[in-house]
């Protein structure tokens, strides 16, 4: 779950190691309209994961009343560009806001 007005980690498990991907971005939607993209050079890359750490405007800019849904989209090291399957995780309210 990502709360709104938080800045939470993303944590995304890959099914290779994430030192293979070389340049993309992960883009964030709801309810069919893209919200906002982040540079893959904003990630931690460890093993097999990617973190990314949104800020408090992205989550804010998300509404509690639909999933939010990520893709990443992204060149490997053969330069084969590649597209995650889309994600979705719940979006929390934040009281007052």
């Amino acid at each position: 779950m990502i709360t709104r007005g938080t800045t939470p980690p993303v944590t995304i498990e890959l099914p290779f190691d994430a030192a293979e991907l070389v340049d993309g971005e992960i883009r964030f939607a709801q309810a069919g309209e893209l919200l906002f993209v982040r540079s893959l050079d904003d990630c931690e890359a460890s093993g097999n994961s990617l973190t990314l750490y949104l800020t408090e405007d992205e989550t804010l800019s998300l509404s509690a009343l639909a999933v939010v849904e990520a893709q990443i989209i992204a060149t490997n090291t053969a330069g084969v560009k590649i597209a995650s399957e889309v994600m979705e995780a719940d979006v929390g309210r934040l009281l007052g806001v």
